[in-house]
């Protein structure tokens, strides 16, 4: 019988197996130092338990899921917040092979996300929002959605239009990751002027980068991603359905809603079709079952009505607490690079 092999050299080298997308694996660089971080961290406290290798959970009357479970509730214990279980949790449980939702723990919500939330966590950068100098950056940042690192690589070249006829841009994210971001159909005109010229207004080449890393100075972007997030959900959410609130008295009236009812129907249908498509080319590995299983979700006309902290803190700040699922599924799929809702919901459009 081979011998067992450190816990700690396990989970290190199946955590980023685990981790990849289907038919990939992780590759980043910060993530991979984040979950060695919390792996090593998980593998000190078991040896306190009695377990140096794999083949000591069981020894020690444990299965990986009771074992983690354990470690989650000591988390818990600890006063860690919902956020940073989940932190912790995450390499852990992709390590031994252990699904998240196999574990109890807190649930997330939107009052728990804090990074980069408080003003005295930016002060520097709370200034230069409010400076002209900073406002192109600004507003392309506020389209784009994307992080510094990738605003000061965009160039007039990466804007593209996709095989439906949508305006993007393309970004190059952590990790060498693509991603396309979605331009709204009024926006795309107003993106090509601001990659096209520099801070004075003068042409540049279109393989030119209009900003440095200078003149992104300190400002911090993750407010960028809630407000584009939330752009576009509104934004399609009043085309799906602004026929409900056209009035229907007269024979003239309920022929326009019925019309105007069709319309954002057969556009709905559009986009279930696109992001079908999509998913579908991003997950080779996806069963024609799957497919289907992610395509019904989409056609389901019920609208997701979010709970708990969630819904409390949407409430407080004005915001739904009912959203129309296509709409925020083009937020999470072409603003946020996300293949589900409860992310997008969570972290953007109740914050």
């Amino acid at each position: 019988m081979p011998r067992s092999e450190r816990l700690d050299v396990v989970m290190l080298r199946l955590a980023p197996l685990n981790a990849g997308k289907e038919g990939g694996r992780l590759t980043d660089r910060d993530t991979l130092k984040a979950y060695k971080k919390h792996i090593l961290k998980f593998s000190g406290w078991a040896k306190e338990l009695g377990i140096k290798r794999e083949h000591d959970i069981e020894k020690n009357g444990y299965t990986n899921v009771t074992l983690i479970q354990k470690y989650a509730d000591e988390l818990v214990a600890s006063g860690l917040r919902p956020t940073s279980v989940h932190t912790y949790l995450a390499p852990v449980c992709k390590g031994l092979g252990v699904g998240m939702h196999e574990i109890r723990k807190p649930s997330r919500n939107s009052a728990d996300i804090i990074k980069n939330a408080l003003r005295h966590q930016n002060s520097v950068g709370a200034r230069q929002l409010k400076d002209p100098r900073f406002a192109r950056i600004r507003r392309l940042g506020e389209l784009a959605g994307v992080r510094p690192n990738e605003l000061k690589k965009l160039n007039a070249n990466c804007l593209l239009v996709d095989e439906f006829g949508d305006n993007m841009i393309r970004v190059r994210g952590k990790g060498g990751k693509i991603s396309l971001q979605y331009l709204l159909p009024h926006e795309a005109v107003m993106v090509k002027e601001l990659l096209s010229k520099d801070a004075e207004g003068n042409p540049i080449p279109p393989n030119k980068c209009p900003f440095t890393k200078k003149d992104l100075g300190k400002i911090s972007w993750n407010y960028a991603r809630d407000k584009r997030a939330q752009e576009i959900e509104q934004y399609y959410s009043q085309r799906f359905n602004a026929w409900k609130t056209m009035p229907s008295k007269t024979p003239a009236e309920r022929k326009r809603r019925a019309e105007a009812q069709a319309a954002a129907e057969r556009e709905k249908k559009e986009w279930i079709d696109k992001i079908v498509y999509k998913y579908s080319q991003e997950h080779p590995m996806a069963t024609t079952t799957d497919i289907e299983k992610y395509r019904k979700q989409l056609e389901n006309p019920a609208p997701i009505s979010i709970r708990g902290g969630n819904r409390e803190r949407a409430i407080a700040l004005g915001r739904p607490t009912e959203y129309d699922r296509v709409a925020v599924r083009i937020a999470s799929v072409y603003a946020l690079s996300h293949w589900v809702d409860e992310s997008t919901i969570r972290n953007y459009l109740t914050k």
